[in-house]
């Protein structure tokens, strides 16, 4: 009978959802007849030969959603028999047949699988985690395998309403148990992608002594249009040593299709995990050098006329660091942790603002305008959460001088290619000064005041110089001619002008 009605089916669901899909009356009759089919008893039966025949993927998505209905509405009413049948079939057929699949229609058969998790894991279901590292450690399954660690993470972390907060609190309890583990898979599935390339690891200098900043009577970090006409103390800042210059010219081997999909899904795990279990579990050393590692190679792809493999893979490696430094509760004994984490994030970041422009194409005179704007986003990204959420965790920690981070913001503030970039990075300045104010508040005494925010003062005036340099014709007349206004008819660098005088 299944075998008849197929043909009917795929007919149905081409005209529904194909490119000359039918309107009106119509597709109201063939969406009630799809949801009486999906209602009648045993109706998952047929799915499953629907999927083990059909070549649609309409048919194939369409059968997965019935599938998932059943899990999430109805599981209680399924024989016990009939679950481990279609937990088999549902590991078997993806085994078998994900490589085929459309990504939507394979992100919808990891959801359904980690539906059945949600039911029945570990009661029922004791052997899943096994199922899943199977799939890790197999080579034509592995991509799928870290796609349900995915899935099963997001819907951990979900708000769904039909999982109660105790069974929950089981699952993420379950799953945090296997983190160390997928952290281990994670970590040599990645250093498989890296040994595809042939550029070294990233590493950031071990003492606050070498690495961040260029010495003094290095090349200006003032943006070419203007000049910065205060105190040049602050930018001579002793600074971390330079990186070798082999770490800027280097080469990127592109990756081939399948090493770059698998390690561009592998990061976006490690981000959402890291968002949410516990970080000494997930996050080691030959881990973190590795994220550090693909975020490096960011600014070389583009440059040799690679693929893009660099562009992405960077911007997911950023988003693996800022989800880590975006947790706010950090125990006592991760803070070393931390530190190494912002001297790498800040050495990464010097390295990107203090490219050598002679190294780059003729035709780019800001380094920064050959990155992807995605990926400037994740840095800027990295600054606001390192400002809102740390900077008073390391404002007087000795193995991470304040002073040298802000001369970096500095030059990446004024080094950005486009406005809106710019305007986010005098946002983040504005969220340092209220911090400061802040502070101050909480301080007795003028004296007591001006000490809090001594060493701030130079930075601060230097960036108002800066600002006011770049809101003059003069200096910038092609930048402010297309300068928009926010909200309020107020352009932004005004915002930050107007709250200096607060900390005088």
């Amino acid at each position: 009978m299944a075998e008849g009605m197929l043909p009917a089916l795929e007919g149905l669901l081409t005209e529904l959802f194909g490119p000359a899909a039918s309107n009106g009356d119509r597709v109201q009759e063939i969406s009630k007849l799809l949801d009486n089919f999906s209602q009648q008893d045993g109706s998952w039966r047929y799915c499953v030969y629907f999927m083990e025949h059909s070549q649609s993927e309409y048919v194939l998505m369409y059968a997965t959603k019935v599938l998932e209905d059943l899990i999430n509405h109805t599981w209680a009413s399924v024989t016990p028999d009939q679950k481990v049948e279609i937990r088999q079939f549902l590991l078997e057929y993806s085994v078998r047949h994900h490589a085929r699949l459309v990504p939507y229609v394979r992100n919808k058969l990891a959801k359904v699988i980690v539906d059945v998790a949600r039911q029945d894991w570990p009661q029922n279901y004791p052997q899943f985690f096994d199922s899943v590292l199977q799939l890790l450690q197999r080579e034509d399954t592995v991509q799928f395998g870290v796609l349900v660690v995915l899935t099963l993470s997001q819907e951990l972390m979900g708000g769904r309403e039909d999982l109660s907060m105790l069974r929950r609190k089981e699952l993420r309890d379950l799953f945090q148990q296997h983190v160390g583990n997928l952290s281990g898979i994670l970590t040599s599935l990645l250093e498989r992608a890296m040994e595809q390339r042939e550029v070294g690891l990233l590493t950031a200098p071990s003492t606050p002594g070498s690495g961040l900043m260029s010495p003094p009577g290095s090349r200006s970090c003032s943006p070419i249009p203007f000049s910065v006409g205060t105190p040049s103390g602050f930018l001579k800042t002793p600074a971390f040593g330079r990186m070798p210059d082999a770490s800027l010219s280097g080469t990127v081997s592109p990756l081939d299709v399948a090493t770059q999909q698998l390690g561009e899904l592998c990061l976006e795990c490690i981000a959402h995990l890291a968002s949410w279990v516990t970080l000494p579990n997930l996050v080691t050393h030959q881990l973190l050098q590795l994220i550090f590692h693909f975020a490096s190679t960011a600014h070389l792809s583009d440059r040799n006329h690679c693929s893009k493999t660099g562009y992405s893979l960077g911007i997911r490696a950023m988003d693996c660091i800022n989800e880590i430094i975006a947790r706010t509760l950090v125990p006592a004994g991760m803070e070393a942790f931390l530190i190494k984490v912002f001297q790498q994030s800040m050495h990464l970041c010097k390295v990107i603002v203090d490219q050598d422009s002679g190294r780059m194409p003729s035709d780019v005179r800001n380094p920064l305008s050959s990155f992807d704007d995605k990926f400037l986003d994740k840095l800027r990204e990295f600054f606001r959460l390192f400002v809102t959420h740390h900077i008073k965790r390391v404002e007087d920690n000795s193995q991470f001088p304040v002073l040298e981070f802000l001369v970096l913001f500095y030059r990446f503030t004024f080094k950005q290619p486009h406005l809106d970039g710019y305007s986010a990075c005098l946002e983040v300045w504005i969220d340092i000064i209220d911090y400061l104010l802040a502070q101050v508040e909480l301080v007795a005494g003028a004296d007591a005041k001006r000490q809090r925010v001594a060493r701030y003062e130079e930075p601060l005036l230097v960036v108002c110089s800066a600002v006011l340099d770049k809101t003059r014709f003069t200096f910038n007349s092609h930048e402010l001619d297309d300068l928009d206004t926010d909200a309020d008819g107020e352009v932004t660098s005004n915002n930050i002008q107007r709250q200096l005088p607060a900390m005088q």
